[in-house]
């Protein structure tokens, strides 16, 4: 199996071919800054591997994120995303044990799905939650 490991001193990202999957894992909250760079990161190891299935660790302030982060991933990453990477890019979201109950009562949402038609996205307990999902995603993509 073909592996791939990119690092930042707060984030890591390895790429393996088959199936085909970024996955990213941090052990700690990480600033807006370092998510801009962690997603950034992303992106690349995505582009130069042509991979369009991520999992994605990590966990969210009690707080949330600013509007200018949201607003930053709407109309300028995700669009990048598309553009970069054609067809539908999956981004399954995984959350530490606990944290996916509160969500809503946090003011969280759902992903942006309905605003990027090129992204689907998703949070998950799980990484074998989110492995199924991608795998579901992956064959219909594949299959129509």
């Amino acid at each position: 199996m073909e592996s791939a490991y990119t690092l930042l001193d707060f984030y890591t990202v390895e790429y393996t071919a088959n199936p085909p999957l970024l996955r990213g894992t941090t052990r700690r909250l990480l600033t807006e800054e370092e998510i801009t760079a962690s997603v950034e990161l992303v992106l690349v190891q995505a582009q130069q591997h042509g991979c369009r299935y991520w999992l994605l660790a990590g966990e969210l302030p009690l707080q949330g994120y600013s509007d200018a982060l949201h607003t930053w991933m709407r109309e300028d990453y995700f669009p990048r995303v598309e553009e970069t990477l054609p067809g539908i890019v999956a981004i399954a979201m995984l959350l530490p044990p606990g944290q996916e109950v509160d969500l809503d009562a946090q003011g969280y949402v759902q992903p942006l799905d309905v605003l990027r038609p090129g992204v689907r996205t998703e949070w998950f307990a799980t990484p074998d939650s989110a492995l199924i999902w991608l795998a579901q995603i992956r064959e219909r993509v594949e299959n129509s």
